[in-house]
Parts: C-alpha cells; structure tokens; sequence
C-alpha cells in the first residue's frame, strides 16, 4: 500500500518529505520501499524472528513446558528519514 501511495503522490507532483511526511511498516530486508529511504520514515519487522519466536512457544507448549515469559515481545527497527537505522 505504501508503494503505491507514495506513487500516486509524486505523480501528482508532490515531494515526499517535503510536501507530504511519509511512515510505512514493512518486512525486514524487503526492497519495494528502498528506493524511497531516504525520504520516508520506514519501521521494520522481522519476520523471521517473529516465526521463530512462534515455533519456540509452540514447541513448549508442545511438550507441555512451562513458559518463562507469558508474552513474547519482537521489536521493530526504524529506518530512515536518511537511510539510516535506528533501533534495540
């Protein structure tokens, strides 16, 4: 959805980060969105930590273990406004 949106903004003649602020959510390591870093704020989530995570838990349960943690926290990275990352 971002990608197309912020198409449809430069075909109208708008510039990202300076006419209109952009923030979008993608998969880590994904590069629709690359062309555009430098120019929006972009927050990452991996997902294959989110899987692993998963499976871990699942396993346990499996087993029927007892959980350390009663939730499982994966946090996301932030990317940009220059291209630069940020995060945990």
């Amino acid at each position: 959805m971002a990608h197309r949106g912020i198409i449809a903004l430069l075909k109208d003649g708008l510039k990202i980060r300076n006419d209109v602020k952009v923030a979008a959510l993608a998969h880590k390591g994904g590069a629709l969105l690359r062309p555009f870093w430098k120019n929006i704020t972009l927050v990452e989530i991996d997902s294959d930590t989110i899987v692993e995570k998963m499976f871990s838990v699942l396993g346990k349960l499996i087993q029927r273990m007892r959980l350390e943690h009663q939730k499982v926290v994966v946090l996301p990275h932030m990317v940009g406004p220059y291209g630069g990352v940020s995060g945990p």
